[in-house]
């Protein structure tokens, strides 16, 4: 990696140990890349970062504004490599970079593990959750690619604009009799941010971004100068503002302007105004101005014939209510330990299915689940069935840690089913320790000993053992000590004194008949 000993590194290193080990990066991961089986590559990089090695990560490299077109990062599977625009880096909160090397790690992952490319906007998705944020299901129809000129070469990349802001109109005030042709009239704007609050930026502005604006030039055009900016932004010079009538009913803000430290930004913080010029009278008719983001869901607010007319509607997106599997925890968390209590959960369907919906439940980690499978059928679809875990025990010092248990909707399941992802179960595996009930192996040093005409009750030489739980030693020869003669004296016996094992020969006829 490049400049391995920058903080903005290791705090990236650091995040990724703690997501591995809490089991949050391998559940973002298999959602956001869509993953139905779990591929062994993956395995390996969350093994391999839970005990910080760090090895495989993609390399990293800065490139200018220009070189990255504006966006924060992009990452080019030909090399494997990340990108990062060093220009916004400069200013960047280290929240805001390390959201920013997670999308692009989750563009990584999918070139890894996939053969072609996840649905939509995989990085973000990853990036959303590993922060424990939903995302819009618009970011599933997404394209993210673009081209970037790095060194003299066209290079296919997968990048985080930076446009993550939402943008939304302020209701207007019209008169009652309306707006005449000729006639000026304001329409507020501003944008929800969605990704930053760290802080740097405390207060959440917004910091740049675009929204296209969409109306009909023969009702409407942007006056002169019709773009003022809210109090306490000035225009960013790294962008250009192009709003206007370009013979596609279409116009477009880009970088709206860059706050000053000292903004506030409540709920009605307006970013800017536009100020329109009516080509027509909008008394009889009434003209939609509409606001929208390329390929997401459109704001618009209606410009009627009086106040009481007007309609606005300023939310992106709808929320689609279909068939889900719900987990059901008890207490809201599943525990196990290592000498031998047990945890359950419990899963449901949501919506009766047209057909069985069979829930696969597998994995990775030092938990062992029972069932592996669970049925629901078109009757007992709302009836809870139980999953119940056991931790094993594997004898390593570990202290407490979390593995992932992983479902997926089998196929030949009920259709509206087959594509519904189920969220992961975080297990917490307690590991049973001195004091707790448990009971570690004890260590014992190699030894080895000579038999030479030895005598009987001659004295052999000594087996050391510890017991990490300070219990007592029992010593046994369990193999080689064979009565011969079978006279019930076997040859050797093992004498314990403390941690030691003294070895005496006890029969010198079993040794004799030996040879």
């Amino acid at each position: 990696m490049l400049i391995s000993l920058n903080p903005l590194f290791l705090t990236w290193e650091n995040a990724l140990t703690e997501l591995a080990n809490s089991g949050r990066l391998f559940t973002a991961a298999q959602e956001a890349l869509q993953l139905k089986t779990i591929p062994d590559s993956l395995t390996e990089l969350i093994k391999q970062w839970q005990t910080g090695d760090f090895s495989q990560l993609p390399a990293v490299e800065l490139l200018s504004n220009n070189s990255m077109s504006g966006a924060m990062g992009a990452y080019a599977s030909s090399g494997e490599t990340i990108y990062l625009n060093e220009d916004w880096l400069a200013t960047a909160s280290e929240e805001d970079a390390l959201a920013v090397l997670m999308e692009e790690l989750g563009h990584h992952l999918d070139n890894v593990v996939n053969e072609k490319d996840a649905a939509g906007d995989e990085g973000a998705i990853f990036a959303s959750l590993l922060q424990g944020k939903d995302f819009r299901d618009q970011v599933r129809e997404e394209d993210d690619r673009a081209t970037l000129e790095i060194n003299g070469e066209s290079v296919t990349v997968e990048q985080a604009d930076n446009f993550k802001i939402t943008p939304q109109l302020v209701e207007n005030e019209i008169t009652a009799d309306g707006i005449q042709a000729g006639e000026t009239f304001e329409i507020e704007f501003l944008f929800e941010d969605l990704i930053t609050n760290s802080e740097s930026n405390p207060n959440g502005v917004v910091l740049s971004g675009y929204t296209d604006v969409l109306f009909n030039p023969t009702s409407v055009l942007l006056a002169e100068n019709g773009i003022s900016y809210g109090e306490g932004y000035t225009t960013n010079q790294t962008g250009e503002n192009r709003l206007g009538n370009n013979g596609e009913q279409v116009g477009r803000v880009s970088e709206v302007g860059a706050a000053t430290s000292d903004v506030n930004a409540p709920a009605s913080q307006v970013v800017f105004t536009l100020t329109f010029e009516a080509q027509t009278d909008f008394t009889l008719d009434p003209v939609t101005i509409e606001a929208e983001k390329p390929d997401e869901p459109k704001n618009l607010i209606t410009i009627a014939s009086s106040d009481e007319d007007q309609t606005r509607n300023t939310e992106y997106g709808q929320e689609t209510i279909g068939p889900a599997v719900n987990i059901i925890e008890s207490e809201g968390s599943t525990e196990v330990s290592e000498d031998g209590a047990t945890d359950s959960y419990e899963l449901v369907l949501n919506s009766q299915p047209t057909a069985d919906v069979t829930i696969e439940i597998s994995n990775i980690g030092q938990v062992s689940v029972e069932p592996t499978s669970l049925t629901f059928t078109p009757e007992n679809w709302d009836t809870t069935q139980v999953v119940t875990v056991t931790a094993t025990d594997d004898n390593f010092a570990e202290g407490e840690h979390t593995t992932p248990i992983n479902h997926s909707v089998a196929d030949g399941s009920a259709d509206e089913y087959l594509d519904v992802g189920i969220s992961n179960v975080a297990a917490n595996i307690i590991e049973v320790q001195d004091g707790e009930g448990g009971n570690a192996p004890p260590i014992v040093e190699d030894t080895t000993f000579t038999i030479d005409n030895e005598s009987l009750f001659s004295f052999l030489g000594e087996i050391v053992a510890s017991d990490p739980d300070g219990d007592f030693l029992e010593f046994t020869i369990v193999d080689g000590n064979e009565d011969i003669d079978g006279d019930g004296i076997p040859p050797f016996v093992i004498d314990p004194f403390e941690n030691i094992g003294e070895i005496f020969v006890d029969d010198i006829d079993d040794l004799q008949l030996a040879d």
